[in-house]
């Protein structure tokens, strides 16, 4: 056994501490060196950004150390005529700053950390070069700024869950529906949503958990989610566990606003064409993956089966919240909730009781701004690759429609 260490790699004796014999790994010095870093960065398409980096001092995070920059006249991101731009800055719990954009969906945007100002509470500089996706920033110096395009938006969504957050690698191959979903994506249909399904196959085996069809809005009702006129099934895929599948009512033409991810291999729904040419079955249009911020996709199956397993499940469709509107009531049959006991004595409160979703967007192609935007080669895993740039350089990006425009709520048809 060593001899023991004080924390600066100096030997003591047992005496001098008056404590038992022990080692301590002398690392504290080498970790006075370590400058803070970038761990981990989150952007999506809307204009909310996270940022993993522990131990700044939050006075030296602000609007002018944490820039934010759109494309200037040049219609091009990352290029010198960029225009500053105001921007939500808030450093949290000593490990994350978020940055919250006003922004039209898919406008492309920069993020610049400036590292000789933004010091941590040792009042070391930020080490800020960007070395790619889910890998630390830095070349072992001090200062250097952290700058980063957001070219375009990817087809990786995130939902962020009262539970959790799921990442979902979206199938190209499923033209109209990814272009379905990046429109209730786009115009916030599914921020204040909830799952409201969770069942097994009638035989306690787990099924699946759904939402997309229903909100809770700010007095405490459920209301329907607007939708529009549905699309028809597209074939392909299977539905195994940890994908993610478009809810339909009995014609194929009617996938809407609703989802619902497998919680096993649920081959039968897999959708296809009979021998007469007409489709059946339900679209499978993704797959859960690791996220930014994520080791792997068990984090996120993870947390789709805890909506299953650790959340009550009650039949609400003859309670007060939902009964005056029939087509909310009879959905709510398998509605998991936090708390059966508090639920069957109160009632149901749609604030307390849900698994709610707050956010559901698309995460943005990040290059290091300056750098040529390159597509992620085929067979690249998701962690390597989700984030690299999908624009060609130069591109031009059209201003993204409103919400207003994309989805009104006296419009279109409900599934």
């Amino acid at each position: 056994m060593g001899k023991p260490t004080s924390g600066l790699g100096k030997t003591v004796s047992a005496e001098a501490t008056g404590a038992p014999p022990c080692v301590v790994e002398s690392l504290e010095s080498r970790l006075l060196l370590a400058s803070p870093k970038v761990a981990w960065m989150v952007a999506d398409n809307r204009g909310d950004v996270t940022l993993r980096i522990r131990d700044l001092d939050p006075a030296t995070v602000n609007n002018r150390t944490v820039l934010v920059y759109q494309a200037g006249a040049d219609n091009t991101i990352g290029t010198a005529d960029d225009q500053n731009v105001r921007a939500r800055i808030k450093y949290k719990n000593a490990r994350k700053l978020k940055i919250n954009i006003n922004m039209d969906p898919d406008t492309p945007y920069r993020i610049r950390l400036i590292g000789n100002s933004i010091k941590d509470i040792y009042g070391r500089m930020l080490d800020g070069e960007f070395n790619g996706v889910n890998v630390k920033s830095g070349d072992g110096r001090r200062g250097g700024d952290f700058d980063v395009s957001m070219a375009a938006a990817s087809n990786v969504a995130r939902f962020i869950t009262r539970a959790g957050e799921i990442y979902v690698l979206l199938d190209s191959d499923k033209p109209n529906t990814l272009a379905n979903f990046k429109l209730y994506a786009n115009a916030t249909v599914w921020d204040g949503t909830f799952i409201h399904r969770s069942s097994d196959d009638g035989f306690g085996n787990p099924f699946v958990i759904q939402g997309g069809g229903f909100r809770v809005e700010a007095d405490d009702s459920i209301s329907r989610a607007p939708s529009v006129s549905g699309i028809d099934v597209e074939v392909g895929g299977s539905h195994l566990r940890g994908t993610i599948g478009m809810a339909r009512g009995s014609s194929t033409t009617s996938n809407t606003n609703q989802w619902f991810f497998n919680l096993s291999d649920n081959t039968f729904l897999d959708a296809g064409v009979d021998g007469f040419g007409q489709k059946f079955g339900y679209t499978k249009f993704g797959q859960i993956v690791a996220g930014p911020n994520q080791a792997s996709a068990d984090a996120g199956l993870a947390v789709m089966d805890s909506i299953y397993n650790d959340y009550d499940v009650v039949d609400a469709s003859s309670d007060p919240a939902v009964a005056g509107d029939p087509a909310i009531a009879a959905a709510m049959t398998d509605l998991p909730v936090t708390d059966e006991a508090d639920f069957l004595a109160n009632g149901l409160n749609p604030r307390a009781h849900l698994v709610h979703i707050s956010r559901v967007s698309l995460l943005m192609s990040a290059v290091r701004t300056g750098a040529a935007p390159t597509l992620a080669p085929a067979g690249a895993r998701f962690e390597d690759a989700v984030l690299v740039a999908a624009a060609r350089p130069g591109a031009v990006f059209a201003k993204a429609p409103s919400a207003d425009d994309l989805l009104r709520r006296d419009g279109g048809v409900l599934a």
